[in-house]
């Protein structure tokens, strides 16, 4: 793959990790700003997850038709109208239209890329390490720029850089001509689909509550002003990347499937504890809530790996396709579910009980690996 398609990619994923990332940080801010509770602006967070599903559903039925570089523009207009409305017009309900519309345009593209690295590239997972890299270090970079405006300024103006880098980053993206060889399925064992389906999306669902939350348990447990609350999902999405990069040498040698199972219980137990031993007010929460989050980085990547082990190329886009739609749905479902009884307790409660399903069926899924191992994609 030729350097010039590989950073216009990277790029485009950086500008994304961005948008992502600010949703669930600017929410305290935001809510004291509209004089409105806290937990009436976290019904973003499941707003963004239905756009997402929405976008994943609806990328590859438009895909065939429209040329790759092109929806991939239309996704970085679609993210930037999102960024407007969420931010510029400045209401509940606009709020709401922009997460929704920030999720589309992150489905369609995140679809639309992964399904294109998969297709072109012969072996796409250093490609698909530095895509999510740079996705979570602009994610944990941009809330600390978000604060620094806020406190000097008083404004927001970081939103108008980021949606214009998604405009001039997509019209930048590049298509190569390298072609993924097919690989033969014939030695690969059939998985059973709807447990990684499951676990993918019950992961997402749990990583997007401890997304949606950070800034808000960060808010209550300190008590600090709420334009510091995005430094929580800088802390986030910097725990996030820092288990992914850690994890790379500890399970080097390791079979994915029993890292998984031992990632997914630490982050589970973690949870658990901290809600069961400590109350919402103690630090020592967020020591756990922080433990969980490091131990959940890699688990998605473990999953993926997994499942589409036992794919063909040609298999693998739309087993990557059915894994996002699911990704997207349990982002949806179980950050509204908190939404039922929202407090911090409930929120990172549910999210260590969705940790552990992940862990059990991690160990049915062991079941389907080769005795030598399945190695493990970030």
């Amino acid at each position: 793959m030729k350097a010039e398609s590989r950073i216009s990619w990277i790029s485009f994923f950086v500008f994304m990790g961005s948008t992502v990332s600010l949703v669930p940080a600017v929410i305290p801010f935001f809510a004291n700003a509209m004089s409105v509770d806290v937990f009436v602006l976290l019904n973003a967070v499941p707003l963004m997850f239905a756009g997402l599903f929405l976008g994943v559903l609806i990328a590859p039925l438009v895909g065939n038709r429209i040329e790759f570089r092109f929806l991939v523009r239309i996704a970085g207009i679609l993210m930037l109208l999102g960024i407007i409305s969420a931010t510029v017009i400045f209401s509940v309900e606009s709020f709401f239209i922009g997460s929704l519309l920030i999720g589309f345009g992150f489905g369609v593209s995140e679809v639309t890329i992964t399904a294109q690295v998969r297709k072109e590239i012969e072996k796409p997972a250093t490609m698909m390490t530095k895509l999510n890299a740079g996705f979570a270090l602009a994610a944990m970079a941009a809330p600390v720029f978000l604060v620094l405006e806020l406190i000097t300024i008083g404004s927001w103006w970081v939103f108008g850089i980021i949606g214009a880098g998604l405009v001039f980053s997509s019209i930048s993206v590049q298509q190569t001509s390298e072609l993924k060889r097919e690989v033969s399925s014939g030695s690969k064992k059939k998985a059973p689909a709807a447990l990684f389906l499951l676990m993918v999306g019950i992961y997402v669902g749990a990583e997007s509550i401890l997304a949606g939350w950070s800034a808000v348990s960060f808010d209550q447990v300190a008590n600090l002003d709420s334009q510091f609350a995005p430094l929580a999902s800088s802390a986030f999405w910097g725990l996030i990347a820092a288990g992914r990069l850690i994890s790379i040498r500890i399970d080097r040698n390791s079979n994915a499937s029993n890292s998984l199972v031992v990632w997914s219980s630490i982050s589970a137990a973690s949870l658990i504890l901290a809600v069961v031993l400590f109350g919402a007010g103690s630090e020592l929460l967020l020591i756990g809530f922080a433990a969980a989050i490091f131990a959940a980085g890699p688990i998605y990547g473990q999953i993926l790996a997994i499942a589409l082990n036992t794919k063909t190329a040609s298999e693998a886009s739309r087993a990557t396709m059915m894994l996002i739609v699911s990704g997207a749905a349990g982002g949806f479902l179980l950050p509204a579910l908190v939404q039922i009884r929202p407090s911090v307790e409930f929120a990172l409660l549910l999210s260590g009980v969705a940790m552990a399903i992940v862990a059990i069926s991690s160990l049915l899924a062991k079941s389907i690996t080769t005795p030598k191992g399945i190695k493990v994609v970030q």
